[in-house]
């Protein structure tokens, strides 16, 4: 009898998450060209597609996907921050990345601030006449 062979597995999953225009896709290009690791190049909205859906179902969908072994498998879907509890029953693992109104731009002389909604901050350079 031929030996079993484990093919598309992965030991870590971890899920990149959270407020859009966060900086979510910043966060996936540094996983990108990590060793060992594979990174969907689009969001697969997994667990927003379909209910009831599992870390399990999540790790078949993946292993069909995915033609390779890696130790690391990284998606990106801003929207699964609505099922941080289906992806933390497991061992999944979650990056939340959300905005904030805090500025920690140095403001420099004749640079005025204008605050264009909660979450948006604008600076422009004020005429000098």
């Amino acid at each position: 009898m031929f030996p079993s062979i484990k093919r598309n597995l992965f030991k870590k999953y971890l899920f990149i998450c959270g407020c859009g225009h966060s900086g979510t896709s910043i966060m996936l290009s540094l996983f990108k060209n990590a060793i060992n690791t594979y990174a969907f190049t689009t969001e697969t909205n997994f667990f927003c597609k379909t209910k009831n859906k599992t870390i399990n179902d999540f790790k078949k969908f993946a292993r069909s996907k995915v033609k390779a072994n890696y130790d690391l498998l990284v998606e990106k879907t801003p929207r699964h921050v609505r099922y941080c509890n289906e992806i933390l029953k497991a061992e999944g693992q979650l990056i939340i990345e959300h905005r904030s109104n805090i500025s920690f731009i140095n403001k420099s002389p004749g640079v005025e601030e204008r605050n264009y909604g909660s979450n948006s901050l604008s600076f422009f350079k004020k005429a000098s006449l």
